[in-house]
């Protein structure tokens, strides 16, 4: 299954650590955790070095929240794997 967006951030706990454009999140059958990347437009380095880390994604009628367990970051292009 493959879940995409245009704007979603990246929280340590009620704190912005960085604000991401178009992202996508695959989860395979059978799987427990879901692939996630994204463009990261900014970012605070200090609070994205902290734990535990979510994604937030705004919805018409409520929030989604993924806990990050693995992280990464190339350039401008985040990629973890959340659940």
């Amino acid at each position: 299954m493959k879940i995409t967006g245009e704007l979603c951030e990246v929280r340590w706990g009620y704190f912005p650590a960085a604000r991401l454009g178009k992202w996508s999140a695959v989860r395979n059958q059978g799987e427990t955790s879901a692939a996630f990347t994204a463009v990261i437009l900014e970012q605070d380095e200090q609070r994205m070095s902290q734990a535990p880390l979510f994604v937030v994604v705004p919805t018409e009628s409520s929030t989604w929240r993924w806990k990050i367990s693995e992280l990464q970051i190339t350039g401008s292009t985040l990629t973890a794997r959340v659940s």
